[in-house]
Order: C-alpha cells, then sequence, then structure tokens
C-alpha cells in the first residue's frame, strides 16, 4: 500500500516484501499447526502440516532458506549494506532452533518456536532501521 500510495506503481522490491511476507507466514503456520495436527484431522481442517504430511520439516526448512534468499534479493533492491546482511544472518540462526523443539509433542507446546520467529521479525527490523539511520 505504501509504495502504491507514494509512488503510484509496485515495483518489483514490492512484490518481494510481499512474497516474503507470505512465505514466513507459511512457516508460522505450519509450525504452529503441527502441535495441533490431531485436532485438526478430528474436525476436518487442512492444515499445512497436514498437506505437507510427513514432508513437514522438510518444506519448512525449505521455506525458510527461500525467506532468507527472499531478504537478500530484497535487501540487495534497495541498497541495504552490511548492518541488514548482518541482521539476515542473525535471522538465519533462529530458524534452525524451531527444528529444535520437536514440533509434534504437546508438552513442549509452541512458546519456543513462535519466540523464534518473533525473534527473526526483530532481528530483520533492525537491520532495516540501522540501514536507514546510517545511511549516507
Amino acid at each position: 500500500m505504501a509504495f502504491a500510495a507514494l509512488l503510484g506503481a509496485l515495483p518489483r522490491v514490492a512484490w518481494v516484501m510481499f512474497v516474503t511476507t507470505i512465505i514466513w507466514v507459511t512457516i508460522y503456520d505450519t509450525l504452529y499447526a503441527m502441535v495441533d495436527r490431531e485436532d485438526d484431522l478430528k474436525i476436518g481442517v487442512n492444515s499445512s502440516a497436514i498437506v505437507f504430511a510427513d514432508m513437514d520439516r522438510l518444506i519448512v526448512g525449505a521455506l525458510q532458506l527461500t525467506m532468507l534468499l527472499a531478504l537478500l534479493l530484497m535487501g540487495r533492491s534497495l541498497d541495504f549494506g552490511n548492518a541488514y546482511l548482518g541482521a539476515v544472518g542473525v535471522a538465519a540462526l533462529f530458524f534452525p532452533l524451531s527444528a529444535v523443539v520437536d514440533p509434534c509433542a504437546r508438552a513442549q507446546r509452541l512458546p519456543a518456536r513462535l519466540l523464534n520467529n518473533h525473534y527473526v521479525g526483530m532481528s530483520i527490523f533492525i537491520g532495516i532501521l540501522l540501514e536507514y539511520i546510517y545511511r549516507p
């Protein structure tokens, strides 16, 4: 919306941001759905965890990698520098932590994995903020 309002058009980077956001939501939702898989099957909900079945962890990993690559493409399109690259690197460190907690174990529930996603977002936000604060 901001791109369209300010520029009167949607540049490529806007679409990259949009797709990156969709990928991130899919990652987050799938991790969440993996815990509730049995309940979803009982009530007939076709969550992403059910659709991905036993390939869920592999697909989430592939989506995480795709998201990181899209973030790098976005940063390159916006001429972001080292602060942003470092932030993407920090965000990349949080993704594997999502797999450490057994996504299907109800006892461990969601807090660790969901907090990791908050840290991913916070890292990217800080990187973008630093790019704009220290931009020459």
